[in-house]
């Protein structure tokens, strides 16, 4: 992991000495149709489960041929560093979203066309939420969109234990921590033996997982009226810290947080050992629903609006952009990212694929045909998470699962829209050193080796060698 983290790093370097010559190609005609347009893609449907009648149906549809370049999924952001510093590029990227800082070094470097002209023209973009595509404006630009909506995540709680124990659904935190204590002491599983977990997280890296403790708070850089601020010296977590704190003292939180990643946390939850348990909305809705009932049948599974005081963290969705290389931006725009999300064909093309392929209609009703991958299974999406659609007035003729549409409905029921990090570069050389900090702290306080007052204290004094006032300096001069 280290290897390859330094090879990334060392291609993020080479890519910004070299896209600084990259030259600004714009087409005379601008609204001409572009014979190919060629892709660099993660996430999209691969050869196996039908990308070339995927790239066929597209040119029926467009007249225009689309090239795929489809890396293998555990080498692609590495592969799209080589590409841009070796200026080998498409005319469209695909930028993985839990690596933001490529995008604001490409952005920053050139290598990104600006796209604010193109969506405020855009009568697809005028039914988007403006909310999603804000998230990616970096120095008072948007230089790309997001493929669908980002998505986050949420408790979901065993609606069964709350009625053997006479429960609520709870509304507010201490609501919400009684019954997180009942389920850990009260034996909601009528097995006999004190055995049950409250509530379970996957570490303490993801503030995404843990708004129920943090009600605004943040452990990490923050905007904070207007200016950027280092969340964990705020105020409100130091009280997050004391909610922390008391869940793992008193056993209503998994003992093993410290360790836990997200597939431990389902297991544990699918077994039945734990009463709540964060995670994303959507699909997910279905999936835990259906993995709980089959080790107990007679469970019942529900996603948790937010109690007072909470709000979701509706993370940025994978970035598509157009590099400097495409010799008529504006068509691409058009015929590419304003296509997929039309509302329409294209839309439904980008979501579904393509008729007789990955489904058919068969009189009124639309079904999915086997996959070619894996004919025991029926097609999946060609692109766009179908119950993830930046433009929600596509009329989807395939209806999401009742647990699916649950899941969001509470999620979307109170969220905030995450932004992009602090644009500094001392940020991006010692985030990770400053992020190992303060998960120790946290860890310390949560077990009782500090008090919550001692660790704060101490990460001020420990964080300055990692330059937090640079960090915060860099960030507010270029906000």
């Amino acid at each position: 992991m280290k290897k390859n983290v330094r090879i990334a790093a060392g291609l993020l370097v080479a890519l910004l000495l070299v896209t600084a010559i990259i030259p600004v190609n714009q087409g005379a005609n601008a609204a001409a149709k572009p014979a190919r347009i060629d892709a660099f893609l993660d996430i999209i449907l691969t050869k196996e489960a039908g990308q070339d009648q995927f790239c066929a149906e597209y040119k029926k549809q467009t007249g225009i041929e689309l090239r795929i370049i489809q890396p293998a999924h555990n080498q692609y952001r590495e592969k799209m560093l080589i590409a841009f510093a070796s200026n080998d590029l498409p005319d469209v990227i695909e930028i993985i979203p839990d690596f933001p800082q490529d995008y604001m070094a490409l952005a920053k470097e050139g290598a990104l066309v600006p796209l604010d002209k193109y969506i405020a023209k855009s009568p697809v973009f005028k039914k988007i939420n403006k909310q999603y595509i804000d998230a990616l404006k970096f120095r008072g630009k948007i230089y790309a969109v997001p493929l669908n909506t980002g998505g986050g995540n949420l408790p979901y709680i065993r609606k069964d234990w709350l009625d053997k124990l006479g429960l609520k659904v709870p509304t507010t935190w201490d609501e919400f921590y009684n019954v997180a204590k009942a389920f850990a002491t009260q034996d909601p599983d009528g097995n006999g033996k004190h055995d049950t977990i409250g509530i379970t997280l996957p570490g303490l890296d993801q503030s995404i997982y843990m708004q129920d403790f943090y009600q605004g708070a943040e452990h990490n850089f923050v905007m904070k009226n207007g200016r950027w601020v280092d969340g964990f010296v705020q105020p409100e977590f130091k009280q997050a810290l004391e909610r922390l704190r008391k869940a793992y003292q008193e056993k209503v939180l998994d003992p093993e947080v410290f360790t836990n990643k997200t597939s431990t946390c389902r297991e544990k939850f699918y077994a039945g050992k734990v009463g709540i348990f964060p995670y994303w909305a959507g699909t997910w809705g279905e999936t835990i629903e259906r993995n709980v009932k089959m080790n107990n049948p007679k469970a019942e599974v529900i996603p948790l609006p937010a109690i007072k005081g909470v709000k979701y963290m509706n993370r940025i969705g994978p970035m598509i952009a157009i590099t400097k290389k495409a010799k008529n931006p504006e068509a691409v725009f058009k015929y590419f990212i304003e296509y997929m999300h039309d509302g329409g064909q294209g839309q439904m093309l980008f979501t579904h694929g393509v008729e007789g392929v990955h489904w058919a209609k068969k009189g009124n009703e639309y079904v999915k045909l086997p996959s070619l991958g894996n004919p025991n299974v029926p097609a999946a999406k060609s692109y766009i998470h179908p119950e993830l659609p930046l433009n929600e007035t596509f009329k989807d003729p395939f209806p999401l699962h009742p647990a699916i549409v649950a899941s969001l409905k509470a999620f979307q029921s109170s969220r905030q829209f995450m932004k992009l990090p602090p644009d500094s570069e001392t940020y991006l050389k010692y985030n990770g050193e400053i992020m190992n900090l303060k998960k120790e702290i946290m860890a310390k306080v949560m077990m009782g080796t500090l008090t919550v007052d001692q660790g704060i204290k101490g990460y001020k004094a420990r964080s300055a060698r990692f330059q937090v006032a640079k960090i915060l300096e860099e960030a507010n001069t270029r906000k």
